[in-house]
């Protein structure tokens, strides 16, 4: 384990397994390292103490100075350990200063410590950040914005507001056409994939569902197709 508020002149490398925490427990600190790169591997775990802001003196950071972030596989894990409650829909600063990233995938990442919330890890530039939502809902608003693929949950909202979707449709999936959007909605099922209710919103001609793919609604709890 590597903890403190001190600075790595060197190349930092977390091997798998091991454990960094900047700061002290209990307190946001800031841990340093110098231009040579900072590598996490596989089965790294972080253990960050966060505020409900997300100022950069808010949480713990990991703070280099040039150099390449090389992420080096997947089940790299944070923990968080909650000062004062999270704020949703804003992005922490986990690891900036980088002057390169090298094997980012979202996918590598997961989050403890934050209850029934759900935490997204991206990039910000070169910085690592993390944005954290409310517990899903079960709810899909289609919004288009990654393409037409009906399957793909990067096309849908949480709610009408705006809250990115974060989960794979599933049986127990309510999805909404056009309730948050004037025009209406036209996705493609290419695929198959099982929902529990569809609700048609469309104005006009109204919305349109097409593709090879079998859409089945499961109807549990809810009133199957509405139109």
């Amino acid at each position: 384990t590597l903890m403190g508020t001190g600075t790595v002149n060197g190349s930092f490398v977390v091997a798998m397994g091991g454990t960094v925490a900047p700061g002290a427990l209990g307190t946001v600190g800031t841990l340093h390292v110098g231009s040579l790169g900072f590598s996490m591997g596989s089965g790294t775990t972080f253990d960050y103490d966060i505020n409900t802001s997300n100022a950069l003196t808010s949480n713990d950071l990991i703070a280099m100075s040039g150099g390449t972030l090389s992420i080096g596989g997947s089940g790299i894990v944070f923990n968080f350990d909650q000062l004062s409650s999270l704020t949703t829909g804003v992005a922490y600063t986990l690891v900036n200063g980088a002057g390169s990233v090298s094997g980012f995938s979202t996918s590598d990442f997961s989050a403890t410590g934050i209850g029934s919330d759900t935490a997204v890890f991206s990039l910000s530039g070169n910085n690592l950040v993390v944005t954290f939502s409310g517990a899903n809902t079960g709810n899909y608003y289609y919004n288009g914005s990654a393409g037409t693929d009906f399957t793909n949950y990067a096309n849908y909202y949480q709610n009408i507001g705006g809250t990115a979707q974060t989960q794979a449709l599933s049986s127990t999936s309510n999805v909404f056409l056009s309730a948050n959007s004037p025009s209406n909605s036209a996705p493609v099922a290419n695929s198959n994939v099982s929902i529990n209710t569809l609700t048609f919103n469309g104005n006009g001609a109204g919305d349109t569902l097409s593709g090879t793919g079998t859409v089945t609604v499961a109807a549990s709890g809810g009133t199957g197709v509405t139109d």
